[in-house]
């Protein structure tokens, strides 16, 4: 008799592309190497397209010439998420979890505590 195997998916993987701004979520992906794929081919694309479309040639800081400068912001303005890109990452996240309480980045000390506080409650109230 042949055992069938399950395989219990207890975890994703985000790829998100970071700008100075915002940020893209690519994909979401149950497969880590498929992730980390996805995450190289976007980054090469960043990498490729800033070297070919703003590889001016600079002395101090200043543009070689007016049209160099002038060309430089037009596509600058064209293709601003390339001048604005920062990185792309994977994120680990557990399925079926409630993982607000552990997002913490960016909130504020008084924030963390209410949201702490609730999820006490919460629990409390879930019990009785």
């Amino acid at each position: 008799m042949l055992k069938a195997h399950i395989r219990y998916m207890d975890k994703i993987y985000t790829v998100t592309i970071n700008f100075e701004y915002s940020f893209n979520t690519i994909g979401f992906f149950t497969d880590l190497k498929l992730a980390e794929e996805i995450k190289v081919k976007w980054e090469g694309f960043f990498e490729f397209y800033n070297e070919k479309l703003f590889n001016f040639n600079r002395h101090d800081g200043d543009f070689e010439s007016d049209e160099d400068e002038d060309e430089y912001y037009r596509l600058q303005i064209i293709y601003e998420e390339i001048t604005t890109y920062l990185d792309v990452k994977i994120e680990e996240f557990p399925l079926n979890t409630d993982i607000f309480v552990k997002q913490t980045s960016k909130r504020s000390k008084g924030m963390k505590e209410l949201i702490k506080q609730f999820e006490r409650d919460y629990k409390i109230d879930k019990l009785i």
